[in-house]
């Protein structure tokens, strides 16, 4: 399940993750369990009465988090529940980052920010105050101080001051200035362990992916480009929904960009294909991918991890 391309360093990478739940057996008698076994976490009040979020006090690298997490969930798992209301939050690494690469990171999600809702049900980004999409204006405004860093009118820290505080979206910079991180929030809480690996894979190795190191600003486009949208929002089905190289750019290819690259490996893709498909059968207006990572194995010839 771990397997990744040689050079992915991405289980290395420091992050942190916040983990939304509800108690069983009241307040108290959870928190002396965490407090006790666990004392490493932080242990908060959420969203009013029995709804928690627990904290690690450092940054693990990625796989050590992962391996924490596992654990901490088959100790506790009887006295904890969760629902639509239980997320769990990605804190990434930005510091090594420069503003040019926080900047196409921003752009990038906004732009392909309907294909990662695929597999994402509902409840975590449909009318969820404290996880809305981000706006052309967030991509256009990090893109515009961006532009002026890249002039050298202003240093990162500038930069990194006029962009922080956007809590409330998909990918938050809430803690960009005081910690350094980017955070992710659409996902749920799972307390399966590959479930948990497939997520934080996903937002780590598209991040990585996506601020990559370069000189060029990603600009924002007026539409996005990445996929065929109706004015609802839903995804169009049309012929032109193949991905080939004589093809233009359209949801396949958009598919590939979030899942297959965000997943590293073809294994990690096909859960999430599965995942689409089951909230495809949902709502008729989400696209079936079935059969998209057998195609990725047949065009480009990609073993499966």
């Amino acid at each position: 399940m771990h397997t990744l391309r040689k050079h992915n360093t991405t289980l290395s990478k420091p992050v942190s993750i916040e983990w939304e739940f509800k108690s069983r057996d009241g307040y108290y008698n959870l928190k002396d369990i965490i407090n006790t076994r666990y004392p490493e976490l932080n242990f908060e009040t959420e969203h009013g009465h029995n709804h928690y979020e627990l904290n690690l006090r450092h940054y693990l690298p990625l796989n050590q988090s992962i391996q924490f997490w596992t654990d901490f969930v088959n100790q506790v798992d009887w006295h904890t529940r969760l629902d639509e209301q239980c997320g769990m939050h990605v804190h990434i690494d930005m510091t090594d980052k420069t503003p040019i690469q926080i900047a196409n990171l921003i752009t990038s999600f906004y732009e392909f920010q309907n294909v990662i809702q695929l597999g994402i049900p509902r409840t975590r980004w449909e009318s969820n105050v404290n996880c809305k999409e981000v706006r052309r204006e967030n991509a256009e405004f990090a893109y515009e101080y961006a532009q002026k860093w890249q002039r050298g009118e202003i240093d990162r820290e500038t930069f990194i001051s006029h962009i922080s505080g956007w809590k409330f979206y998909g990918l938050s910079t809430n803690q960009l200035r005081s910690y350094g991180t980017i955070e992710w929030r659409w996902f749920g809480t799972t307390k399966v362990a590959s479930k948990l690996f497939q997520r934080v894979m996903l937002a780590v190795n598209l991040t990585e992916y996506w601020s990559r190191p370069t000189t060029k600003l990603f600009k924002v486009t007026s539409e996005s480009p990445r996929m065929r949208v109706r004015k609802s929002g839903a995804i169009e089905k049309s012929k032109g929904n193949r991905y080939s190289k004589g093809e233009p750019k359209n949801l396949h290819w958009s598919w590939r960009q979030v899942f297959e690259y965000g997943s590293e490996n073809l294994g990690q893709a096909k859960m999430w294909e599965a995942d689409c498909i089951r909230l495809a059968n949902h709502n008729i207006e989400r696209v079936d991918l079935e059969g998209i990572v057998d195609e990725i194995k047949t065009r480009y010839g990609k073993a499966g991890a």
